[in-house]
């Protein structure tokens, strides 16, 4: 199945005291992105990100619980989540679930989020529920691009999720979307309709990732 792409949209199960335990973990994690080249100035100047602090806290969110569903309905290993705070340039691009280290017969998977804000940003059209947005490269054209746009042979995957809610203190709404082979999306990306945002960012829109799946 690592071979295919994988359409789910699948509301994920989540207990209030499971969600509670990830929400405050990963606002926490958040918060502490202090470094001189974490800080908030640095992600809104340089990445373009509207709210800093807001959208490391859906990533998490969406990596930890991705870990949870990939281990309790398709198999895969428990894989350590990295919380450790990096300074300066020490903040990297690593894949975010490093499943092949503990076991070689599953690939590695990188995590994408979104929420209802990221329809908006990269102004999805109408019949796209979703979309997802990956770092091509700073304002200033130096550095900030995703590792992952660099790789055209390589088995790892990428998760596509959709989190809405996650700072309430009910269950939010978490969904697995997609499961995919980087190198059958790859050629998925587009430019944001936003002219501020292209040459910065890429897209992947869901309709593409159907469209895809369909002439598989």
């Amino acid at each position: 199945m690592f071979n295919e792409i994988k359409i789910f949209d699948s509301l994920i199960e989540i207990k209030k005291e499971e969600h509670l335990l990830i929400r405050n973990k990963v606002v926490d994690f958040a918060k502490s992105l202090k470094g001189k080249r974490q800080s908030e100035e640095y992600w809104e100047n340089e990445r373009k990100a509207s709210n800093p602090v807001k959208d490391n806290i859906i990533g998490k969110y969406g990596e930890v619980v991705a870990n949870l569903e990939l281990r309790r309905n398709l198999g895969f290993p428990n894989c350590k989540i990295d919380f450790e705070i990096r300074e300066g340039r020490e903040k990297g691009w690593n894949v975010d679930l490093q499943y092949s280290v503990i076991n070689s017969q599953y690939p590695d998977v990188h995590v994408k989020t979104c929420d209802e804000d990221t329809h908006n940003l990269t102004m999805s059209f109408k019949n796209d529920k979703y979309s997802w947005t990956f770092q091509n490269q700073n304002a200033n054209g130096r550095g900030g691009r995703d590792s992952l746009l660099e790789k055209n042979d390589t088995n790892e995957l990428v998760v596509f999720m959709y989190v809405q809610g996650v700072w309430e203190d009910y269950i939010p709404e978490v969904r697995l979307v997609a499961l995919a082979p980087w190198v059958k999306i790859k050629n998925l990306l587009k430019d944001p309709i936003i002219p501020k945002y292209k040459n910065i960012k890429k897209c992947i829109y869901l309709a593409d990732l159907i469209k895809a799946s369909n002439e598989q």
